[in-house]
């Protein structure tokens, strides 16, 4: 044992213990390297869908329907499905402005109409009122589908609003994930006397 100690305390020995461990952190390495990295690339993978360019146009004064306009763009690796997108209100009230009389892409565009009411806050934007449910909406990496929402309102009222867009990724579907815009405001003024 004495000669043993001996050995680690001279300088081969230090040495030979160096080397040693070097030899162990670069095995270390070399096993975690491949783990690293193929959680790295399984994060780009995942899916994010999000919102860009959101406007919203207030109804023009010959008219009583307002806009909005926005992109949904998945930013990310996979596949993500919409399945649902509602507009949600967040507050209204009555106009106190009168109406003023005045005369009057490459990106696959979607329009949906609503209409909103003063007291029911949850509006399924693309339920359709006859005919199939529609189908959900499929965005691969980095594809955009563009989207405007007609509203008009049942009475004048202002209105504040969120759209919110529910979502899952292919490999886990039950999971489901939601986005959600920006607070909205639209004014939908009274008909002059």
């Amino acid at each position: 044992m004495e000669s043993v100690l001996d050995f680690l305390n001279s300088k081969t020995g230090v040495m030979a213990a160096l080397a040693a461990l070097i030899t162990l952190i670069g095995g270390v390495v070399g096993i975690l390297r491949p783990w690293v990295k193929s959680n790295k690339g399984k994060k780009a993978l995942i899916p994010r869908l999000e919102f860009a360019g959101m406007k919203t146009n207030q109804p023009p004064p010959w008219s009583n329907a307002g806009e909005i306009k926005f992109n949904l763009v998945n930013a990310s690796g996979g596949k993500a499905v919409m399945t649902q997108m509602w507009l949600k209100v967040q507050g209204n009230g009555p106009c106190e402005k009168q109406k003023q009389v005045e005369t009057a892409a490459p990106i696959p565009q979607y329009t949906y109409k609503v209409v909103l009411k003063p007291h029911e806050k949850n509006y399924d934007v693309r339920a359709k009122k006859f005919g199939p449910k529609p189908q959900p909406h499929a965005f691969e990496k980095d594809e955009v589908e563009a989207y405007v929402i007609e509203l008009t309102s049942s009475e004048p009222q202002w209105y504040s609003f969120v759209i919110e867009v529910e979502w899952y990724i292919t490999s886990k579907p039950q999971q489901i994930n939601i986005v959600q815009s920006e607070e909205l405001w639209m004014e939908f003024l009274p008909d002059t006397v």
